[in-house]
């Protein structure tokens, strides 16, 4: 099995907004998931961003139960962290936001991604909902600086 991007948002990579940062809601179906060919151990990649963009996790939320083998759980991380925001989800009932650790906000000078991994047990179904503030952090080299005086 391989590591699924092919539910990312956007395709290859989110189309990240000028200046002023925007919202962007996206939902990954575990069904789904398994079809592209998730296994446990392995993740799925939830959005892709490219170099000097800023994002900050709101809210994940359960929006139809996730039916997982015993002591299965769910980690939200990146390429260098599988569990930085999420660690060991394990209440999937619909309606349940998962708990966010405190360092979900980044300002990434490369390009980087949100990845979904289930371990610890079989995949089954599901849908989980992200809530991402996305926004771009690349100067515009066109854009004269501004001039301060005293």
């Amino acid at each position: 099995m391989a590591n699924v991007t092919t539910l990312a948002c956007g395709g290859s990579t989110v189309v990240v907004p000028g200046s002023k940062p925007m919202d962007i809601h996206w939902e990954i179906d575990i069904a789904e998931a398994v079809t592209a060919g998730l296994a446990t151990t392995e993740y799925v990649t939830v959005f892709s961003f490219p170099a000097d963009t800023y994002y900050k996790i709101k809210q994940i939320e359960v929006v139809e139960a996730l039916s997982l083998g015993a002591g299965a759980r769910i980690d939200v991380g990146d390429a260098a962290d599988d569990d930085e925001y999420v660690t060991n989800a394990t209440t999937l009932t619909a309606g349940t936001n998962l708990t966010l650790t405190s360092d979900n906000e980044k300002y990434q000078g490369s390009a980087a991604e949100i990845r979904l991994k289930v371990t610890g047990g079989t995949i089954a179904t599901g849908k989980l909902r992200f809530v991402v503030e996305v926004g771009s952090m690349v100067r515009n080299a066109n854009a004269t600086e501004p001039t301060y005086t005293n």
